[in-house]
């Protein structure tokens, strides 16, 4: 869901970028005994050129110091086809703040980030982009069931390690948990838990995700992360992403 990953670029100064071959996701979708809704599809339907715009905040635990960043993320769906689409973001008004110290970066980013139709991220281009980003991806996907679901139904999706990139194999449970109104769209609210299988420092991801079932592009999320990764270490993190709603034209 994207918005984690300048985060790691404030923290370090980190390598050049890297392209490798992908991972693929087994979704299994799990159906409930007692449907509550009509079905839904869901899946990224927002044109190229949609823009959105979302407030960022993070905190997050780094060597037993507490930190928090704060920014202002645009982005633009930049190509949509059959083999997926790409998102521009660009941070900007970043603040990252450590025991009532700030650090101001006018801008972060830009990133462009590759999906397939599933949901999953196949690549990212950008001046900053590392390991790192590819693990804080994998453990914050969104990836779509392969049919319509009703409220109840979840999906589960596993993915394989990807050495080229560094990330560890996954498993994900997403549970369709509501259909409702969320800042004046209509909305998927999605509960989600992505684990690492791995022997140390396994990164874990729970939280809840309203999408707007129109375009697919999140409207809220909201996320605790234990484990995740940032340049060289690990931490604790949890952030929240929110769209900001333009007033409506008089």
């Amino acid at each position: 869901m994207g918005g984690m990953m300048s985060l790691a670029w404030a923290l370090a100064a980190l390598p050049a970028p890297f392209v490798a071959e992908e991972a693929v996701p087994l979704v299994t979708v799990v159906k409930t005994s007692a449907p509550k809704s009509d079905p839904i599809t869901l899946g990224f339907k927002a044109p190229a050129g949609f823009a959105a715009r979302f407030q960022l905040n993070v905190g997050l635990t780094v060597s037993d110091a507490d930190l928090t960043y704060r920014a202002l993320i645009e982005q633009t769906v930049a190509e949509r086809g059959e083999g997926g689409h790409s998102v521009r973001s660009q941070h900007s008004g970043a603040v990252l703040t450590h025991a009532g110290q700030e650090v101001n970066y006018e801008n972060v980013g830009p990133t462009t980030t590759f999906y397939r139709p599933s949901g999953w991220v196949w690549k990212i281009e950008g001046e900053q982009v590392t390991e790192a980003d590819y693990r804080l991806q994998t453990l914050n996907p969104m990836i779509w069931p392969t049919e319509p679901v009703r409220v109840g139904d979840a999906w589960t999706v596993t993915v394989p390690a990807d050495p080229a990139r560094g990330t560890q194999p996954i498993e994900a449970k997403f549970e369709l948990v509501h259909r409702e109104t969320a800042l004046g769209m209509d909305a998927a609210k999605i509960r989600f838990r992505v684990v690492e299988k791995r022997a140390a420092e396994a990164g874990t991801s729970t939280g809840t995700a309203w999408i707007e079932i129109a375009t697919g592009m999140p409207i809220r999320v909201e996320t605790g992360m234990v484990n995740a990764p940032m340049v060289d270490q690990v931490v604790t993190a949890k952030w929240s992403m929110v769209r900001v709603v333009e007033p409506a034209a008089p």
